[in-house]
């Protein structure tokens, strides 16, 4: 874990977390908190101390790798394995989503 729970939870709620360390200030560390129904962030992503940091489009990234691996043939959908758990709202709009994709 790059950032003590305690010290995120200062900040707000999350649903889930993205964080960032810099390996070459490890002091200085960076998140963005994210809902179940938001895309993934666009992060500055640190490369060495004198280049700029460039933009790494999370949501991008992470679509291109699930498509590219037929991610959707590995996983079976048709079971609720959510963690941490899906609230009944969020449960019911992945249904709808799945169901929409062909996936359930």
């Amino acid at each position: 874990v790059f950032v003590e729970e305690q010290e995120i939870a200062r900040h707000g709620a999350w649903e889930y977390l993205v964080t960032l360390r810099d390996s070459f200030v490890p002091e200085a560390w960076a998140f963005w908190r994210v809902g179940l129904r938001e895309p993934l962030p666009t992060i500055a992503l640190p490369l060495t101390p004198d280049v700029a940091p460039v933009p790494l489009d999370l949501q991008a990234a992470f679509t291109r790798c699930y498509d590219a691996n037929y991610i959707a043939r590995r996983v079976n959908y048709a079971r609720e394995i959510a963690v941490p758990p899906f609230t009944p709202e969020d449960a019911a709009w992945a249904d709808a989503l799945l169901r929409g994709a062909g996936l359930r």
